[in-house]
This record gives structure tokens, C-alpha cells and sequence, in this order.
């Protein structure tokens, strides 16, 4: 059974201070002071979240039995510099293995472990009661905006 992530049932929007109780803090708009609040909330809870780019290098890794660095690089549109920091911890925390090609020694091939595919398991629960949580109740016109609102404030 998936229980939610401790933290997550004690973050709710009720939690944040009430509009009376903010109305003079600092001059700021108190609906700004709770929409900052809400975030703060947000990065505390989704800091238990794995990152996004660890999931899609280990989930493209269990895809195949061995595959190269170059090839993850290419296939994740991503630098090989980063994939091989990101392999780096991987490897460190015992997900993934990386070996010298037989064939050609200049190749760095990658396999997932046991604990790398128990990993991607996990991580997939975690971001799909984290989905359910803060984005099932909304329409789908509604997550576009959010999203566009999210990229908005982050740039």
C-alpha cells in the first residue's frame, strides 16, 4: 500500500496564515504573502521528489540491458558532461553499473541494478501520489495555465 510522503497531509493550503493576520506584514499584498507561503510549502514537500532528469536517465537505462553514455546523451537530448555527473551519483548509490565495452574500450557502457530498478519503482509511486495530490483535481486547461504561471514566476 502507497501512504503519502510524511509532511504532505500537514501542508495544506488551511495551514498558511489567515489574510486578517497578514494584511500589514511588510506592506505586501496579503494574497501575495499566502501565494509565497503555498510555494514555500510546495518546495518543502516536493524536495522528497527524485529529479526528473535522474528518472528519465535510470528509466532509459532499464529499457535495455547495457547501453552507452553517448547513447543516453542522445536519446535524453542531454550533454554528455551531465550524464556522466548524474551517472556518477548513480553509481555512487549503487542504481547503476558503468564498464569499459569489450569491443571498444573508449565506450563506457550502463546497466541498472536491482536497487536502481527498486529505485525507479519507488520514484514512480512517489511522482504518481504527488500527481494525484496537488494536480488531479484540476481540468486540463487549468494545468496548462498553472504550468504556464509556474514557468512564468520560475524564469
Amino acid at each position: 500500500m502507497i501512504t503519502l510522503p510524511r509532511g504532505l497531509e500537514t501542508a495544506r493550503a488551511s495551514d498558511a496564515p489567515d489574510k486578517a493576520s497578514m494584511e500589514d506584514y511588510a506592506g505586501i499584498n496579503p494574497i501575495d504573502l499566502q501565494i509565497i507561503e503555498q510555494i514555500r510549502q510546495l518546495f518543502s514537500i516536493t524536495k522528497q521528489l527524485p529529479p526528473l532528469s535522474g528518472m528519465y536517465i535510470l528509466s532509459e537505462v532499464a529499457k535495455r540491458e547495457q547501453v552507452s553514455q553517448q547513447h543516453l546523451a542522445q536519446a535524453l537530448h542531454m550533454k554528455p558532461q551531465s550524464i556522466s555527473e548524474h551517472l556518477k551519483k548513480m553509481e555512487a548509490k549503487e542504481l547503476i553499473v558503468r564498464q569499459p565495452s569489450t569491443e571498444d574500450r573508449r565506450i563506457t557502457l550502463v546497466s541498472i541494478t536491482d536497487a536502481g530498478r527498486e529505485d525507479l519503482k519507488s520514484s514512480a509511486e512517489r511522482m504518481h501520489i504527488y500527481s494525484d495530490t496537488f494536480v488531479s483535481a484540476l481540468a486540463p486547461a487549468e494545468k496548462e495555465q498553472l504550468n504556464a504561471l509556474l514557468e512564468k514566476i520560475i524564469r
